[in-house]
Formats: structure tokens, sequence, C-alpha cells
């Protein structure tokens, strides 16, 4: 299974948007001012922590910054 991760910032709101290859959404967070680093709303949000604790299956690739 795939996963799309979108960032959209704008001048004042960060939102971070998944879904899966059959477009359907994951997870959505709404919820940041667009100062906020990338980084921080996906740690900050539901789906980073149900994949650390091995909640949902698949892997995190790439490097976090917290």
């Amino acid at each position: 299974m795939f996963f799309i991760i979108l960032f959209c910032r704008d001048t004042t709101l960060n939102v971070m948007a998944v879904c899966n290859t059959d477009r359907i959404f994951w997870n959505v967070v709404a919820k940041y001012p667009g100062a906020h680093h990338d980084n921080f709303v996906f740690t900050q949000s539901r789906l980073y922590t149900d994949l650390e604790n091995e909640m949902l299956p698949g892997v995190l690739l790439g490097m976090l910054q917290t």
C-alpha cells in the first residue's frame, strides 16, 4: 500500500493530508499555524503515533527532525 503525503502551507495554516492509492484519506491535520515545520505537524499526528507503535502496517522512510 502506498501513501501520498501532502503539506500545504499558506500564511495562516499548515495542512497535512495523507491518502492511499485509492484516494481515500487516512489522516488530515489542519490545526497548526503556517510557521510550524512539516516534521512537527507529522510527529504530532495520530498517523505518526500509530506507525511508531506498529499499530499500522508500514515503515517510515526518511529522516525526521524533531
